[in-house]
């Protein structure tokens, strides 16, 4: 899942504040690659989804130096329903590509809902 102290202080916030938080956090993985990813965390604090983004703007991947997931579309629990995850550019993408394969997995995977977050570039 990476390492990123802005998911832990979520967490704590989400526990604290008896509310689920669904955020971007850059995160620092094992192996020292940068990856943006989507974090569903519940009312209690626990981290119930991770989704890492697997089709990056240009700029993501130069100069910034992230790296894409290779993770399946992620379809997350939330609030008694089910979220498919899509994060900035990837909202996008089907348009520009004509790739929809990632909006039909999180259909085909129960989505009710697509969940699109947009963030920004902070240090990792």
């Amino acid at each position: 899942q990476g390492d990123s102290p802005l998911q832990s202080g979520l967490a704590c916030a989400a526990r604290r504040q008896r509310v689920a938080v669904v955020a971007n956090v850059l995160v620092r993985m094992g192996g020292g690659e940068k990856q943006i990813r989507e974090v569903v965390i519940d009312a209690a604090g626990a981290v119930v989804s991770s989704y890492g983004k697997r089709h990056l703007f240009p700029s993501e991947r130069w100069p910034l130096g992230f790296s894409p997931s290779s993770d399946a579309p992620t379809v997350a629990p939330l609030l008694g329903g089910r979220v498919g995850l899509l994060i900035c550019y990837e909202g996008v993408y089907p348009e520009l590509s004509g790739d929809w394969s990632q909006v039909d997995g999180l259909r085909r995977s129960g989505a009710q809902a697509l969940l699109w977050s947009i963030g920004s570039h902070l240090p990792v």
